[in-house]
């Protein structure tokens, strides 16, 4: 090998050539001449003092108990204390929620309930008027009903007030001339009513409008008239109904048909026709119109079949925002122009209505029978104002629903109610706060004796049965959450991170002290871990804490494995003769330390079934001839730097470098089936990663960098592997026979060739593996062991292989033949037994 920097070149006995051997090339791998590593025995010995009396396992779990249960209980506290203030708010939400609710409910039943009773006065004044004239119904005809409309409409806050009396088939001729001759009540009504309306928005300083002039049969032009209060604007158009709506009918008819035609109803009856209404309308076409088949008949044929009140089904029921088409028909928008609603259009347009259907009775007596029928339209908005205190903000959601499969919504905010649209639009989130009440179940608790008249009718909600949900909403819950429950918890956050910041404080002042300590332990542990198998470096660490009476403690274990890095790094490897390097695999001892190891047990254990490789850099003697060290250095860590992964990542057990020579095994120190295999394809990626490596450097190192070749040498069989303490410089090394063997296997090679001996070649070909085999022809002549049959290994498959003549490590000019440094075969005998 040719010599590296400084170099001291030696005599050796006749049977070894002379060899050249770097001291560095030992240093490099086995030695660790660094400031940091080598500080003098007693600065190590302090340093490992003070470790092992400040950092022990209790402080450190101590410290980390302090510290978590620090942490735990800030978050704790400021949970438990956020918890505590939002629970509180919480707790006044739900119960202003659930008296707001019951407020509603009651107000919405009681409102049903004082409907009913305003109809049933209305209708007990109908048939009472009726007995006190010895009238016989139909032919009743109701004086100043518009003053008595107007009355019960305000009362129950309805829209419009109709009376229809039941005519049966028998009837309907008598009717109809009946009819004739009283259709005259409309035109006094109609004069009366403009009037009753003019007086009142004089009375509240409202100007009046005439919607339409009495009489006026004409298609008028549109009026816009304007409340002098806000600035709502009432249109009359000529679409309101059609032409020849001003003119009485004759006869019942049911429904209008395609332009000016009315139909006349037909069939045997009975019918509801309109015959008094309320606000008085100056169409006059109206009257004698049977409801009964209309559209919207549905609630008096249940009037008619169960002679009970019906609550029917909203009407107009659209999204609010849909501004496409009018949101009322044309005779709905004119009975509402002329009733108490008619200043307040825009505010009440797009909210939907429902019919209240009231029966009329003949008699008063058990066995009476129905007379007909009054109805009254109401804004669903009416059931819902002025119930909360105008401070009540934010607002409630309420729902309802009914058993024509119709669900709408309103907002309830302070005395206001505003209408959501059609659907369910209450927060998903306050579901389980939701309160139901069924209408009918509540009206039959709400009927009380004392409340309820002896005529009084039952309300039939199996027609259209109502539900109502009510549920709080976003804005509601806000009102009750404050800031209070944050700032508390920041509060007891801030008392908590004071003693945090002491303690870590305090901790930072320590840990910096003990920085330096540790990391130089730690650094030193790394460095142990990586020369020792994991059981050799227990046994070592736990012989050195018995030594130094420590306790075993992952501590512990740092301190020891610091100890014995300073006695690696104390131990002088780079020897000046051969006889120092062949001390790495003999026995020869210090008799100074033969008195401190007595009694240890030693560490030792013989592996029966394992290989080992040699692997040689051939031409880097005459390479790093011409190098500066670093360059040389540059080469070998890069080398075998690559061969270290590679033998991590198979399971290949590295030994030691030996200047340029890398060293490993299998099956040791953990037994390997297939040791042999595994090996062979570990020689086969060195050859691999030496061409790579080397090519990669070119530029940096010279285009004669990628001539080096490495030759690698296999054996397979029983090795002891062990420490002996007895040299300062301890490591885990490997003795016997298969090591001689395979240096003598390694020197007889060829430069860019695996070969392997007998052994190893019988152990492939029993692992299936013979095909990688190609027997050399020739005997190879191994000093000390005669002639030896090898083979060449290819794990890929056999190769032509050229003969190559019997060669002897005792003969230089072997060495030269091959191209391979001089020094080889001696250092091979340096680890011979």
């Amino acid at each position: 090998m040719t010599p590296l920097p400084e170099q001291h070149p030696m005599d050796h006995d006749d049977d070894d050539e002379a060899i050249d051997v770097d001291d560095d090339s030992f240093a490099m791998s086995n030695t660790f001449e660094n400031e940091g590593l080598a500080d003098g025995n007693d600065a190590s010995a302090e340093e490992r003092r003070n470790l092992a009396r400040t950092e022990t396992r209790r402080v450190f779990v101590l410290k980390t108990v302090i510290f978590v249960v620090l942490i735990l209980a800030t978050i704790a506290t400021s949970v438990a204390v956020f918890s505590y203030a939002r629970s509180e708010e919480d707790a006044d939400f739900e119960h202003e929620f659930e008296s707001h609710a019951t407020k509603v409910f009651q107000s919405f039943h009681g409102a049903v309930y004082r409907k009913l009773g305003v109809l049933d006065t209305f209708s007990t004044s109908i048939t009472l008027f009726a007995l006190e004239n010895n009238l016989t119904f139909p032919f009743v005809t109701l004086p100043f009903y518009e003053l008595r409309g107007q009355a019960t409409r305000a009362l129950a806050e309805g829209i419009r007030l109709d009376y229809m009396p039941l005519v049966t088939d028998a009837l309907r001729p008598v009717w109809e001339e009946y009819a004739q001759q009283n259709q005259g009540w409309l035109d006094a009504a109609v004069k009366q009513d403009a009037e009753l309306r003019r007086r009142q928005d004089e009375r509240f300083g409202i100007e009046t409008v005439e919607v339409e002039p009495e009489g006026n049969t004409a298609a008028p032009e549109p009026v816009a008239a304007t409340n002098v209060n806000s600035s709502m604007v009432v249109v009359e158009t000529s679409a309101l109904f059609a032409t020849g709506s001003n003119n009485y009918n004759d006869r019942i008819y049911g429904k209008f048909g395609k332009m000016v035609t009315k139909v006349e109803e037909e069939g045997a009856g009975p019918f509801l026709p309109i015959w008094q209404v309320s606000p008085a309308t100056p169409t006059k076409g109206i009257l004698n119109f049977n409801l009964l088949h209309s559209s919207t008949g549905g609630t008096l044929r249940a009037t008619l079949e169960t002679h009970k009140a019906v609550l029917g089904e909203a009407l107009a029921l659209k999204d609010p925002n849909d501004k496409s088409g009018g949101a009322w028909n044309a005779n709905f928008l004119k009975t509402l122009q002329r009733g108490q609603y008619r200043h307040m259009l825009d505010d009440l347009e797009g909210d939907p209505s429902s019919n209240f259907v009231y029966p009329i009775f003949d008699t008063f007596s058990a066995d009476r029978s129905l007379a007909g029928a009054i109805r009254t339209s109401i804004f669903w908005r009416k059931y819902f104002t002025d119930i909360l205190p105008e401070s009540s903000c934010g607002g409630l959601i309420a729902v309802l629903s009914n058993t024509h499969n119709q669900t709408f919504s309103y907002r309830i905010e302070g005395a206001k109610a505003t209408f959501l649209g059609p659907g369910d639009h209450h927060d998903p989130r306050f579901e389980d706060m939701g309160l139901i009440q069924d209408v009918k179940k509540d009206l039959k608790q709400t009927s009380a004796l004392e409340k309820t008249s002896f005529t009084q009718a039952d309300l039939n909600t199996d027609y259209c049965g109502y539900t109502l949900a009510l549920y709080p909403s976003q804005e509601f819950q806000d009102q009750f959450h404050s800031t209070g429950p944050i700032i508390f918890s920041l509060v007891v956050v801030a008392v908590f991170i004071v003693t945090a910041a002491i303690f870590i404080t305090y901790d930072f002042l320590v840990e910096k002290r003990q920085s330096v300590v540790m990391n130089r332990a730690m650094a030193s542990g790394a460095i142990v871990a990586s020369l020792f198998p994991e059981h050799v470096k227990d046994q070592l660490i736990e012989e050195k804490q018995t030594k130094q009476s420590l306790p075993i403690s992952p501590v512990a274990k740092v301190v020891s494995q610091a100890s014995l890095m300073t006695n690696l790094t104390n131990s002088t490897w780079s020897a000046s003769n051969d006889e120092s390097r062949r001390s790495s695999y003999c026995s020869s001892a210090d008799p100074s330390m033969h008195s401190s190891l007595q009694g240890s047990p030693l560490i030792a254990d013989l592996y029966k079934e394992a290989s080992v490789l040699f692997c040689d850099l051939v031409g880097f003697t005459a390479w790093s001839s011409s190098r500066k060290p670093e360059e040389v250095f540059q080469l070998l860590e890069a080398i075998f730097g690559a061969f270290d992964q590679a033998a991590e990542k198979r399971r290949v057990y590295k030994i030691e470098t030996i200047g340029d020579c890398y060293v490993a095994a299998t099956g040791v120190p953990k037994p390997q089936v297939e040791h042999a295999v595994i090996l062979c394809r570990f020689a086969q990626e060195c050859q691999a990663i030496l061409k790579r490596v080397t090519m990669q450097l070119v530029e940096t190192l010279g285009e004669d960098t990628a001539n080096l070749q490495a030759r690698i040498g296999i054996h397979s069989g029983p090795v002891t592997g062990g420490v002996l303490r007895a040299n300062r410089g301890q490591r885990f090394q490997l003795f016997g026979d298969t090591m001689n063997v395979t240096s003598r296997c390694e020197t007889n090679g060829s430069p860019g060739r695996i070969q392997v001996t007998q052994a190893t070649a019988d152990l492939l070909t029993a692992r299936g593996k013979s095909s990688w085999l190609t027997k050399r022809e020739d005997l190879v002549q191994a000093k000390g062991k005669g002639a030896m049959q090898c083979y060449w290994v290819s794990p890929s498959g056999p190769g032509t292989v050229t003969t190559l003549s019997t060669y002897d490590t005792s003969t230089h000019e072997g060495s030269a033949a091959f191209g391979c440094d001089r020094s080889v075969a001696s250092k091979r005998d340096s680890i011979s037994l």
